[in-house]
């Protein structure tokens, strides 16, 4: 009988009740943690930015360079990667299930865990960050450009106003930097190399949660998985998450010189944010170029009498020429305060803002990014983040030294 019932066809309040139904019954209560290792939710709180972030909340970018091709017998499937020592620790978990097959220890009727291959793995932030950007810029032509802004624009200076205009109404809900984007609900763990899809069941369907859960092998699954250092996650059960501070995965990462999370952390990753004004200079340059050449010529009132303009366009290394970067610094400050909601007052962004003008000539480009995001940073740290106030209380209830995640 399924026992777990939510999916997204339900009415709101049927399905937060079936939501929390999972949440609270899916998987019992450990005596030492949250959920019996190694089930994690990483939905919960500050989870959620696990592998996206280091451990001062910066949001962060992999190294590519340093993916390895994971394991699969099933020739139709397209290569997949993880980290090198998380596809060295899944390439070991393979093998025992294959050796617990052998020995007649694993159920051959269970449709998901009898072998394990992987589904989806890897994949890269660039491709997700450009597809969030076509998607924005569709939004912007689409709707956001109507008559009277697109008769406003004659020129590349006019459109910059329109532009930015965009960008203020659309960094009100969702991300415009890669920064802002790695961090928000539009990514997800998987660019951080770090997580393997077992099986390809719909992660909204609880039944099909449940299914997994209840499958014969399950158990084998629970304790191999802890034994080479991968969580489960509780909300994707198919789903493993290598431990970066376990000392089963640190095994595997001893190989290529990592001793501890953070040298993971300092070694495959890099803050992101270096490349967010080139970015921002781009997308200017994009929806502009795509502007002329789908509406070259605009009807407009000058000085009172209606003419027609023929839009000039503009190369990138002009727009570089005339507009520098502390233009552009300008405007990135505006939009990660709205991406971080406004973390200190307009008078302390004001002062901010100023104060790139100087870095920007004696310190250079990526110091005024850092310098920027530093006093922008907005994520709940441990210090009375949600996590942490209420692994406090969980601790004091249980009599237990509950730790904050990161």
């Amino acid at each position: 009988m399924t026992k777990f019932k939510g999916n997204n066809n339900l009415d709101t309040a049927e399905k937060f009740y079936q939501r929390l139904s999972y949440s609270h019954d899916a998987f019992p209560r450990g005596a030492n943690s949250l959920y019996i290792k190694p089930v994690r939710d990483f939905y919960f709180a500050e989870r959620c930015l696990y592998g996206r972030v280091n451990k001062n909340h910066n949001p962060i970018i992999l190294n590519a360079a340093n993916l390895k091709e994971l394991p699969s017998s099933n020739a139709a499937q397209k290569s997949l990667y993880a980290i090198d020592f998380v596809a060295d620790a899944f390439r070991a978990l393979v093998q025992d299930f294959e050796e617990a097959a052998l020995l007649g220890k694993l159920d051959q009727s269970d449709p998901f865990l009898y072998t394990l291959e992987p589904h989806l793995a890897y994949q890269s932030v660039d491709v997700m960050y450009r597809n969030y950007l076509s998607a924005l810029e569709k939004t912007f032509f689409d709707s956001f450009l109507v008559p009277s802004r697109n008769e406003y624009i004659l020129n590349f200076r006019t459109f910059l106003k329109v532009f930015f205009e965009f960008l203020d109404t659309a960094s009100q809900s969702g991300p415009i930097t890669k920064t802002a984007f790695i961090a928000s609900n539009f990514s997800y763990i998987r660019i951080s190399g770090l997580a393997i899809w077992v099986s390809d069941l719909d992660p909204s369907d609880d039944a099909q949660k449940q299914e997994f859960i209840d499958s014969p092998n399950f158990y084998y699954y629970e304790e191999l998985s802890k034994k080479h250092g991968f969580y489960i996650n509780k909300q994707r059960p198919w789903e493993l998450v290598a431990d970066i501070a376990s000392t089963y995965m640190l095994q595997y990462a001893n190989k290529y010189g990592m001793t501890s999370e953070l040298d993971i952390l300092g070694t495959y990753y890099q803050r992101a944010g270096g490349g967010d004004l080139k970015n921002l200079k781009r997308l200017a340059f994009r929806f502009y170029s795509k502007l002329v050449a789908s509406k070259k010529r605009v009807s407009a009132r000058i000085e009172g009498t209606k003419k027609t303009v023929i839009r000039s366009p503009i190369s990138f290394e002009e727009l570089e020429t005339n507009y520098p970067d502390n233009f552009w610094l300008d405007k990135y400050a505006d939009i990660r305060y709205a991406e971080q909601e406004e973390p200190i007052s307009p008078g302390e962004l004001s002062a901010l803002k100023k104060d790139q003008t100087v870095l920007l000539g004696v310190k250079g480009l990526r110091y005024s990014l850092t310098n920027i995001n530093d006093r922008l940073s907005g994520f709940a740290n441990y210090k009375g983040s949600f996590a942490s106030i209420k692994l406090t209380r969980q601790s004091v209830l249980e009599n237990r030294n509950l730790k904050p995640t990161y």
